[in-house]
């Protein structure tokens, strides 16, 4: 019975390695993609904010042509 339940617990372990290994690889790939997209999201902010200052000194300029 010992030589059984031994072999059942390193068959256990060995399972719960594996699952362990699995769950932190998934982990991982999760953080690279938020990680990612983060910076997807920063650069089209920087691209939306780089587009309105362009329009705004667009303006600027049409305004001082006018007067």
């Amino acid at each position: 019975m010992d030589a059984l339940q031994s072999s059942t617990n390193h068959s256990l372990l060995a399972e719960l390695r594996e699952r362990t290994e699995q769950y932190n690889q998934l982990w991982i790939g999760c953080q690279r993609q938020d990680n990612a997209m983060l910076r997807c999201s920063l650069s089209a902010d920087s691209q939306d904010i780089s587009s309105r200052e362009d329009s705004t000194d667009d303006e600027n300029m049409n305004i001082k042509n006018n007067v």
